[in-house]
């Protein structure tokens, strides 16, 4: 029997020994020729979505449309997302699957040194247990958790993290040209070093990928009010000296500070940005070079 098809066979993933899902073999596996993939794209068969070491698995979230846990046999972290319908799957087929937007922007932030969880690869198919499901596999970032877990949970102290280095990150996402989408705390990954705190970006699932600086437009503004505007509701103290970490000048840091005493964007300026960078898109060259596999 194939390597592949005993993998599909290994049914359970287990996350301190409770079972978490019995999948059977894939009925319909997604197959597509070496020559027709696209980006980062992989085989159903290939991905091997259930762990050999599954009963020291650790399982970060699970809920109805998603599941993601450590592989920590392989030293990676695999998002599996469930697919509504099968109108779903369609859609996905026509507009891109949300784990190949992921696994691009962080390709792309990668390959450009920007601190952020390394992609391997990305897949779709169908589990008899799941139905239409797609999935992305990244490297696991050791010891890391989430900036507002850490928070809320009392592991730091609001005076232990400087935010400096945090929107330092911030730009040179934006530098690099992708815009994140749901920029909270949540999204940010905290590591403690020897030399101190390092700080990742990941979960890319909304993300808008651009070949240009996006720093000063405004949808990388959205991005900038969504994180700060969450963490004052943490505790911290948005600074001008922080602001200006990111890129602005000083009259700009001041507007933006007064701008965040409004709190979240609302609705309406939502869907302008949403206009805005539609319209990116369609004036501008698309995005089409092929970017190779960051980790081989």
């Amino acid at each position: 029997m194939p390597a592949a098809e005993r993998a599909l066979l290994r049914t359970q993933v287990r996350s301190h020994g409770e079972e978490r899902l019995n999948a059977a073999l894939p009925s319909r596996a997604h197959e597509r020729a070496p020559n027709r993939r696209r980006p980062g794209e992989i085989a159903w068969g290939d991905a091997d979505p259930y762990s050999d070491n599954d009963s020291h698995s650790r399982l970060f979230k699970e809920e109805d449309s998603v599941m993601i846990w450590e592989e920590p046999g392989e030293g990676t972290v695999l998002k599996l997302y469930r697919n509504a319908d099968s109108f779903a799957e369609l859609r996905y087929r026509a507009t891109g699957y949300r784990v190949q937007r992921e696994w691009s922007a962080l390709g792309q932030l990668a390959e450009r040194g920007v601190a952020c969880t390394v992609p391997v690869h990305w897949f779709h198919g169908h589990s008899s247990h799941w139905g239409y499901c797609q999935g992305l596999r990244t490297r696991a970032i050791v010891g890391a958790t989430e900036l507002n877990s850490q928070i809320t949970e009392g592991h730091l102290d609001v005076g232990d993290i400087e935010l400096r280095p945090l929107y330092r990150l911030v730009s040179s996402m934006h530098e690099a040209g992708v815009i994140h989408g749901a920029l909270w705390p949540s999204n940010v990954l905290v590591q403690s070093q020897a030399e101190g705190i390092k700080l990742f970006v990941s979960d890319f699932g909304r993300s808008s990928i651009f070949s240009s600086d996006l720093r000063g437009s405004r949808p990388a503004l959205v991005d900038l009010l969504d994180l700060s505007v969450v963490l004052e509701m943490l505790g911290f103290a948005i600074k001008q000296t922080d602001l200006e970490a990111y890129g602005l000048d000083r009259s700009s840091s001041a507007a933006f500070l007064h701008r965040l005493q409004r709190g979240q964007p609302r609705r309406f300026f939502r869907r302008a940005v949403d206009g805005e960078m539609l319209l990116r898109r369609l004036v501008s060259r698309p995005h089409r070079r092929r970017l190779r596999k960051v980790v081989e």
